[in-house]
């Protein structure tokens, strides 16, 4: 399927740019996980309504950033890629995070409250029965709970109904699992100072225990509750993921000290 030819150059480049764009907060947001295959060219130009040229230009753009491999032949096809490992120490890298997660959940807890509170008085019978069963999913590991989390969040977010809203708190999680992937790939469940333990998913409370609260709030339509439980589990989270910098930190120091 060739570009239409009434579109200029500019054109069919903003097109592949927010295709790109699209494919890069899914992979953010866990809807890829790391290792598993996008759907073909094909499939996608077919399911977006684009040209088939548009979606190997959006690829391109990923691959360039190192978000995917391309392989052509029988069995290729493109592959969401691991983080590339950042050209700084563990050290250097934690001390850089502590800022930016603390700037992430100052964001997330100025928005996500006020999106339950409005998801408690806005939201359909139909989108809490969703909210209900996605609670009630187990996730087996943290590539599974953070697809949930995500999935959990950005319904409340729909469930509020307000576009500028929903855009606001998909963007910010979006950036910041930007980095979170790369924490949790070289710091997480095979890190080898300490870290790990943390970054299983069973050091969480469990995504049904953190959720739950919000959850049970908004169905019942208790707007007031909904804030206040929604920011319990943010400061909650934030206070893991300190931890776990604070663990790399240590670790590092000691190993530094054994070396001397």
């Amino acid at each position: 399927m060739p570009d239409l030819p009434d579109l200029s150059l500019e054109q069919r480049e903003a097109a592949s740019e927010a295709l790109a764009g699209a494919l890069r907060r899914r992979i953010m947001l866990g809807g890829f996980t790391f290792g598993s295959k996008l759907p073909t060219e094909r499939d996608l130009a077919l399911g977006l309504g684009v040209s088939r040229n548009t979606v190997r230009q959006a690829m391109r753009i990923l691959a360039a950033e190192g978000l995917i491999s391309t392989s052509r032949g029988r069995n290729g096809g493109s592959v969401v890629e691991l983080p590339a490992v950042p050209p700084r120490s563990r050290r250097e890298i934690a001390a850089a995070w502590r800022q930016s997660i603390d700037d992430a959940y100052r964001f997330r807890l100025a928005t996500e409250p006020l999106a339950a509170r409005w998801a408690a008085e806005r939201s359909t019978a139909e989108q809490r029965a969703e909210l209900a069963w996605l609670v009630g999913q187990d996730a087996a590991d943290l590539a599974g709970y953070h697809q949930l989390d995500s999935r959990f969040h950005l319904l409340v977010a729909e469930m509020a109904r307000h576009d500028l809203l929903l855009e606001s708190i998909a963007r910010a999680r979006e950036e910041m699992f930007r980095e979170v992937n790369t924490l949790w790939m070289f710091f997480g469940p095979d890190g080898d100072r300490g870290a790990g333990q943390l970054a299983r998913p069973g050091a969480f409370e469990g995504f049904a225990g953190e959720h739950t609260p919000i959850m049970r709030a908004i169905g019942n339509g208790d707007a007031e509750q909904a804030s206040v439980a929604m920011a319990a589990h943010l400061q909650h989270a934030r206070e893991q993921f300190a931890r776990l910098l604070d663990m790399i930190l240590a670790s590092d120091r000691a190993t530094a000290m054994s070396q001397r």
